[in-house]
C-alpha cells in the first residue's frame, strides 16, 4: 500500500476525497486544497502543480513503473527494469555527501546492465529522465564512470520536471550528481545537461545540444534567472558560455568555486553544505553594458596579461588577415560600388569560415532568390570549381555540407521581414544550432518604418542590432548599398565610404569594423580593392587596402596584397610590382 504520510500527504478520510497538496509547498506555491487523493486505489493527483502517481502502488512518488511491455516496434523507446539501490551503490553517493533520502526523492535507482565499455553485464546506477510523468530516457553509469543510455531515449535535461514548473530562478549543472548535490542542499530547482559538457573541438556540436528542442526553449522563456553551474575546467566553461549564449546573457548568472575545487559537489564534500549555500547565494549577472567595474572583466584581464587571445576567425585570406581578426559580438558593414563585388566577397568569406574552422552562419540574402542559384555560387566557392564541372556525387555533397553548416532565413510571403522578424529566427538559430555568424544581404530588403528622420531611425536599429550580437555572440555583417554612387569620365564608379550610405555618419559611428569594395569597370584584369574604412579595435587589425584577384569560374577571391606590404623589398628586386601589383 502507499504510504500517504511518509510522502507528507494529509488524509481527510478513507474514500475519495481533495487536500493540501505538499509539493505545491514545496516549489513556493500557495497552499491550498488542489490534491484529489483515492487512498482505497493508492492515488493522488493535484490540479495545481500536477504532482501524481498515476496508477502506481508505490513508496516512492518518482518510481516511474512502466505499463506492460508491448510488442517492440522500430524506434520505439522500451526502457530496462530497475530496482533498489544496493549498499555499495549507496555508498557510492555517501562518498559524495549525497543521502539516501534525496536519492528516493529523485527516483535514483540500480540495474544490472551490458556496458559496451566492459562488454559484461554489470551493476550500474540509473538516473531516470522524466517528462510529463513518464520515463523517457535513463542514463547508466558505474562508479569508474563509464556510460550509456537507453536506446531510442528522448534527450532531455535531468530533473527536466523543474522546467516543466517554470520557477522564477533553476541551476544548470554539468551532471546528474551535481543536480543530486544541489537537490541534498535544498536547493530543488536543479536540472542537469544530459551528455555532460563537449569538447570545444567536437564534430557535429548540434548533437551535443539536442536538448534544447522547442518546448524547452519556451520554457526558457518564462524562466526569468538560470544560473549556471558548471565545472571549472576547459569543456566546463565552454559549457557555460554555449549556455549562456543560447538562453541569453541577460537572464544567466555565474558562480565562483572555492580554491581546489572543480565541482559543486567539490564543495559539498570538501567544504559542507553552507559552502555549497554560499557559492550558489553569491551568483551573479554577467556584465551589464554600462555598469561595470574591472573586476567583472578580470578573468579575461588575467588572461590578456598570460598572452590568452580572444578566440577570432582568420578570413582565409593571408593579406586580409593582417587587416582583420573576425571577432564574435562585432558589428561588420560592408559597402561598395554597384557590381563591385560585394556579396560575392562576403561569400567567400563566410565559406572560408566554415572550411576552416566548420562556422555555423544563418544568412538572409533575397538579392541571391531563388535558392537554387545561390546554392550554386556557394557551391562553386565550397567545392573551388565551376558547376559545370560537378559530378551528381558533388552536388549531393555539397548540398548536404553547406546544409549542415548555413541556415537561409527565408521571407514567408506572410509576415514583413522586418528586423523583428529576423531576430527571432536568428536567436533560434542560435539556440537549436549554435550559429556564430550571420549575414544580412542588403539592409534595403528589410522593411523598416524610418519616420521623419533617418539618421533617428538608423542609430535605434544598429543600437539593437549591436545589443543583440553581443547577447548572443555573433559575428554580424550587414551588405549596405550607396546612396547614389557617382561615375567619373571614364564610366568607373568613384570609391564608396560609410558616408555614402543613407545614414552615413551614422554607420560610421556605430560599426566597429566598415568595409568597402571597388573594381574597375573598364578593365576586368585588374584586381579588386577592398578598402578597410574602420577597425574599432587596434588589436583586431589595420586600416588599408587589400587587392584581389576574383576567379570568374568558381567564384573565388585570392588575395594578392596588401597596403601593408613592404615594398623595399620589392624594389630590393629591381621592380615597383608584386605579383603585377602598382602601389
Amino acid at each position: 500500500m502507499l504510504n500517504f504520510q511518509e510522502l507528507g500527504i494529509e488524509l481527510r478520510g478513507s474514500g475519495q476525497h481533495k487536500t493540501w497538496c505538499p509539493e505545491c509547498i514545496r516549489i513556493g506555491k500557495s497552499k491550498s486544497d488542489s490534491l484529489s487523493v483515492d487512498p482505497s486505489q493508492n492515488l493522488f493527483k493535484c490540479h495545481k502543480c500536477g504532482w501524481n502517481n498515476g496508477h502506481i502502488i508505490s513508496q516512492n512518488p518518482r518510481q516511474y513503473i512502466q505499463q506492460p511491455p508491448k510488442p517492440k516496434m522500430q524506434g520505439e523507446y522500451r526502457p530496462d527494469q530497475l530496482r533498489e539501490l544496493k549498499t555499495a551503490e549507496l555508498g557510492f553517493f555517501e562518498m559524495r555527501g549525497i543521502s539516501k533520502e534525496t536519492l528516493f526523492k529523485t527516483g535514483v535507482r540500480g540495474c544490472n546492465k551490458w556496458m559496451p565499455q566492459t562488454k559484461c553485464e554489470t551493476d550500474v546506477i540509473a538516473f531516470q529522465f522524466i517528462k510529463n510523468n513518464m520515463r523517457v530516457n535513463t542514463k547508466y553509469r558505474t562508479p569508474d564512470k563509464n556510460m550509456s543510455q537507453d536506446k531510442n531515449g528522448e534527450k532531455c535535461f535531468y530533473n527536466f520536471e523543474v522546467l516543466e514548473r517554470t520557477p522564477k530562478r533553476i541551476y544548470i549543472t554539468e551532471g546528474e550528481i551535481d543536480t543530486l548535490t544541489l537537490i541534498e542542499c535544498n536547493y530543488l530547482n536543479a536540472v542537469s545537461v544530459p551528455d555532460g559538457a563537449p569538447n570545444p573541438t567536437v564534430n557535429n556540436l548540434d548533437n551535443k545540444f539536442s536538448y534544447f528542442t522547442e518546448e524547452a526553449m519556451k520554457l526558457f522563456d518564462e524562466i526569468q534567472e538560470v544560473v549556471l553551474v558548471t565545472d571549472n575546467d576547459e569543456n566546463g566553461r565552454f559549457l557555460e558560455s554555449e549556455l549562456k549564449r543560447r538562453i541569453g546573457i541577460d537572464k544567466c548568472l555565474f558562480i565562483q568555486y572555492p580554491e581546489g575545487c572543480k565541482d559543486i559537489n567539490d564543495v559539498l564534500v570538501k567544504e559542507g553544505p553552507e559552502a555549497v549555500e554560499d557559492v550558489l547565494n553569491d551568483a551573479k549577472h554577467y556584465p551589464v553594458d554600462g555598469l561595470n567595474t574591472f573586476k567583472d572583466y578580470e578573468n579575461e584581464i588575467i588572461d590578456m596579461y598570460n598572452g590568452v587571445a580572444q578566440e577570432y576567425w582568420r578570413t582565409g585570406w593571408p593579406h586580409m588577415d593582417r587587416h582583420l581578426k573576425i571577432k564574435s559580438g562585432q558589428l561588420n558593414i560592408v559597402t561598395g560600388t554597384p557590381g563591385s563585388g560585394k556579396s560575392e566577397w562576403v561569400d567567400d568569406m563566410m565559406i572560408n569560415t566554415v572550411k576552416e574552422y566548420g562556422a555555423k552562419w544563418a544568412v538572409f540574402s533575397p538579392e541571391n532568390y531563388p535558392v537554387k542559384v545561390y546554392y550554386r555560387k556557394l557551391a562553386e566557392k565550397f567545392e573551388s570549381k565551376n558547376f559545370n564541372d560537378f559530378t551528381e556525387a558533388t552536388v549531393k555533397n555539397s548540398i548536404s555540407e553547406l546544409s549542415q553548416y548555413i541556415t537561409l532565413i527565408v521571407d514567408n510571403d506572410k509576415d514583413e521581414v522586418t528586423m523583428k522578424y529576423l531576430f527571432d529566427r536568428i536567436r533560434t538559430l542560435v539556440f537549436r544550432k549554435g550559429i556564430k555568424g550571420v549575414i544580412i544581404d542588403p539592409w534595403n530588403e528589410i522593411q523598416h518604418e524610418i519616420g521623419p528622420r533617418e539618421d533617428q531611425y538608423l542609430a535605434k536599429m544598429l543600437r539593437k542590432i549591436k545589443r543583440f550580437i553581443r547577447k548572443y555572440d555573433l559575428s554580424f555583417w550587414l551588405v549596405a548599398h550607396p546612396k547614389n554612387p557617382q561615375r567619373n569620365k571614364d564610366g568607373n564608379y568613384n570609391k564608396i565610404t560609410a558616408y555614402d550610405i543613407a545614414g552615413g555618419y551614422t554607420w560610421n559611428a556605430k560599426a566597429d569594423n566598415i568595409f568597402s569594395v571597388w573594381r574597375d569597370r573598364q578593365d576586368n584584369k585588374k584586381p579588386v580593392e577592398v578598402d578597410v574604412l574602420k577597425i574599432k579595435y587596434k588589436t583586431d587589425g589595420e586600416l588599408g587596402t587589400c587587392k584581389f584577384f576574383y576567379q570568374y569560374a568558381t567564384g573565388k577571391f585570392n588575395s594578392w596584397g596588401s597596403s601593408l606590404d613592404d615594398h623595399t623589398k620589392v624594389e630590393d628586386k629591381g621592380g615597383a610590382t608584386v605579383n603585377g601589383l602598382d602601389w
